[in-house]
């Protein structure tokens, strides 16, 4: 996916805020002066194993260890990197692979697949991480399946064409999405791509491009992923995901609708396209990137309840899930209309 997996709300909305809890903290504090002894719990030595494998990368894991508490990491979650590990990788009793270590890839502690494997979707794999001191770690995932999803309609609701060629109105879009039996969790987002000759491989820029949709089954964000919320008609996502709760092993359609502006002062060879991603992501991808959003919304908040992060490696920490996606072409429609 094209995107960091935080929340894309703007944590500029929670200065005023954090501010606040400051002056507050101060002025409940300015009184007190017992000293506070706090014992820290003991180091737990283990293994740290990230890994998010979809069917288009070669298998890849980052592999660290704890640090003890007050340790600077500088906003990595995995800031201590592991470089005598042995990752082997099965399906089922087979071993497939041992990965290898790759010095000075970026981000660090990366172990790749020594014979180039990549993910095969419905599979279900197991890793097993050992290094000299450390407890094993194994943790095992199975990668869903692409999700089905027909374009039923695509059109311009409303449209005005510039002099220059330009274009500027609003896209509707219908589709369909074809769920399997059993419990799904989804992502969906429209992307657009600037491309122009002058741009390296052609791509000058791909970014999200908002949407509303009235679909009760979409929820703007991880954190509210489990949320029961009530959405209003044409509400705005930046990307949505959601269960499928209300369309289990059937098909559901969704329709949206966004805002497009196509500039035509660079001339032809510069072009707008619009795609649409859909992704089906595994339970423990999900659990992570709900804690995930979780914590970075309680981060300013001196009195909220710490949110641990979620973690399916058994014998240390961190999580292994993946996710299949797939992406459906959006043409833009022929456009007409009057404009200036």
């Amino acid at each position: 996916m094209p995107r960091s997996r935080r929340s894309p709300l703007p944590h500029s909305a929670s200065v005023p805020r954090r501010a606040a809890l400051a002056v507050a903290v101060l002025a409940l504090l300015a009184g007190c002066e017992t000293s506070v002894v706090i014992d820290a719990p003991e180091l737990e030595n283990a293994l740290v194993v990230y890994a998010f494998p979809q069917a288009d990368s070669v298998w890849s894991v980052r592999v660290g260890r704890t640090l003890p508490l007050g340790a600077v990491i500088n906003g990595d979650p995995l800031p201590s990197e592991v470089q005598d590990a042995t990752v082997r990788l099965f399906e089922g009793e087979a071993l497939l692979d041992e990965l290898v270590f790759e010095a000075g890839l970026r981000p660090p502690g990366r172990y790749v697949s020594r014979l180039g494997l990549r993910p095969t979707p419905g599979t279900t794999y197991r890793l097993e991480v050992t290094a000299p001191g450390l407890p094993m770690a194994v943790a095992e995932t199975t990668l869903p399946l692409p999700p089905e999803v027909e374009l039923t309609r695509n059109e311009w609701e409303q449209v005005t064409v510039f002099g220059d060629g330009s274009l500027e109105g609003e896209r509707g879009i219908g589709i369909t999405l074809t769920d399997l039996p059993g419990e799904d969790v989804y992502e969906m987002a429209i992307l657009r791509q600037d491309r122009s000759d002058m741009c390296p491989d052609g791509l000058c820029n791909e970014i999200l491009n908002g949407f509303r949709s009235s679909s009760p089954s979409l929820r703007d964000g991880y954190d509210l992923l489990d949320v029961d919320v009530t959405i209003e008609e044409n509400e705005p996502f930046t990307f949505a995901v959601f269960r499928d709760a209300l369309f289990e092993a059937r098909r559901q359609r969704f329709d949206l609708t966004f805002d497009l502006f196509i500039f035509n002062g660079f001339g032809s060879a510069s072009t707008v396209e619009n795609q649409l991603f859909v992704a089906r992501v595994s339970e423990p991808f999900a659990e992570y990137q709900k804690a995930l959003q979780n914590q970075d919304l309680n981060e300013d908040n001196p009195f909220a309840e710490p949110t641990p992060l979620y973690s399916n490696v058994q014998g240390g920490h961190g999580v292994v899930g993946g996710f299949s996606a797939v992406r459906v072409p959006l043409p833009t429609p022929e456009a007409t209309g009057g404009g200036s």
